[in-house]
């Protein structure tokens, strides 16, 4: 059994470093861990990001993102703007802090999706942010608007996820091979890696 988890674990850390390895994929074999080490914090977090995090769950510094929110504006005789970029101090104070550190909840694959393209930024939906601003350009109503992301945060979450995992298998490894943890039990011991890595809890 012990042979078989340490197995598991050299092929997740072997994955975590294969750029050709999705991390959608990368997550189900945790998934796999989770179950085999019946820890039920790392089956948690595989399934908060393999399915999307819900609106009142605590979301990962990871998932956080600087944004830009931009809108199409229309007025009389046909007059419009389009992709305008609306400036932080035309927001309502409750839209500029969502701006500053926009919440990303979608599932690991849809991310992926985003960049198998070649755009350099994205469109996050932006729910009733038209109802906000339609006194940001003189005489004109907002019909459409979202918050615009750079790919660079979008491959920085990506990275990050990679990058907990195999932090995450090492450290397991290394405590897995230890046959006298150093504190509490070995399942004590899993479970404290776990939170410090996977969830920023120092313990």
């Amino acid at each position: 059994m012990k042979e078989n988890r340490m197995k598991l674990l050299q092929d997740i850390q072997n994955a975590a470093i294969d750029k050709n390895e999705s991390a959608t994929n990368l997550l189900r074999r945790c998934l796999i861990l989770a179950t085999r080490l019946q820890n039920a914090s790392i089956r948690a977090w595989v399934e908060s990001e393999l399915s999307g995090y819900g609106p009142d769950d605590a979301l990962p510094d990871y998932r956080k993102f600087g944004s830009q929110v931009k809108g199409h504006f229309v007025g009389w005789f046909g007059r419009q703007v389009n992709n305008f970029t609306v400036p932080p101090g035309a927001l309502p104070e409750q839209l500029r802090v969502a701006a500053k550190e926009l919440h990303v909840r979608g599932p690991i694959r849809e991310l992926e999706q985003l960049l198998e393209g070649d755009a350099s930024s994205f469109m996050m939906p932006g729910g009733d942010l038209p109802l906000h601003l339609g006194n940001v350009l003189q005489e004109m109503n907002c019909v459409a608007a979202w918050y615009e992301i750079p790919r660079g945060s979008v491959e920085g979450l990506v990275d990050a996820i990679r990058t907990r995992i195999l932090t995450l298998t090492l450290d397991l490894e290394s405590s897995l091979a230890d046959d006298q943890p150093r504190k509490g039990s070995t399942a004590d011991a899993v479970e404290d890696l776990v939170k410090k890595t996977l969830y920023g809890m120092d313990q």
